[in-house]
């Protein structure tokens, strides 16, 4: 059965939003979703009063189907994995990122 897992993270305060959902849409999904073992990878934009911050960038996170968080960790760790991480990271707030994972407790039927 395969892993669900969700990341969610802030972008860094200085990061442009525009550029970020660009970079997002045209490099990181696609790049993601051809991965092996990947099925499923979203990103979405958080709203609502809750999740905004005073001096923090805004709040994404992402929703991805995995064959496991081994298979997760393998890919990430090839060279273009590494590659796309550290582009990550110059728009994102390391810091900030959270990321659980798990099986489903039930599927309905």
């Amino acid at each position: 059965m395969p892993t669900k897992m969700f990341l969610s993270y802030r972008l860094k305060p200085e990061t442009d939003v525009a550029e970020f959902k660009t970079w997002s849409v045209e490099v990181d999904m696609p790049f993601t979703q051809s991965l092996d073992g990947v099925s499923k990878f979203v990103v979405y934009e958080a709203e609502g009063d809750d999740v905004q911050a005073e001096g923090k960038g805004p709040l994404f996170f992402e929703d991805i189907e995995v064959e496991s968080r081994e298979k997760w960790d393998e890919v990430l760790g090839t060279p273009a994995g590494q590659e796309m991480v550290a582009t990550w990271k110059a728009f994102a707030d390391e810091s900030s990122l959270v990321l659980f994972h798990g099986p489903p407790v039930a599927v309905a039927a």
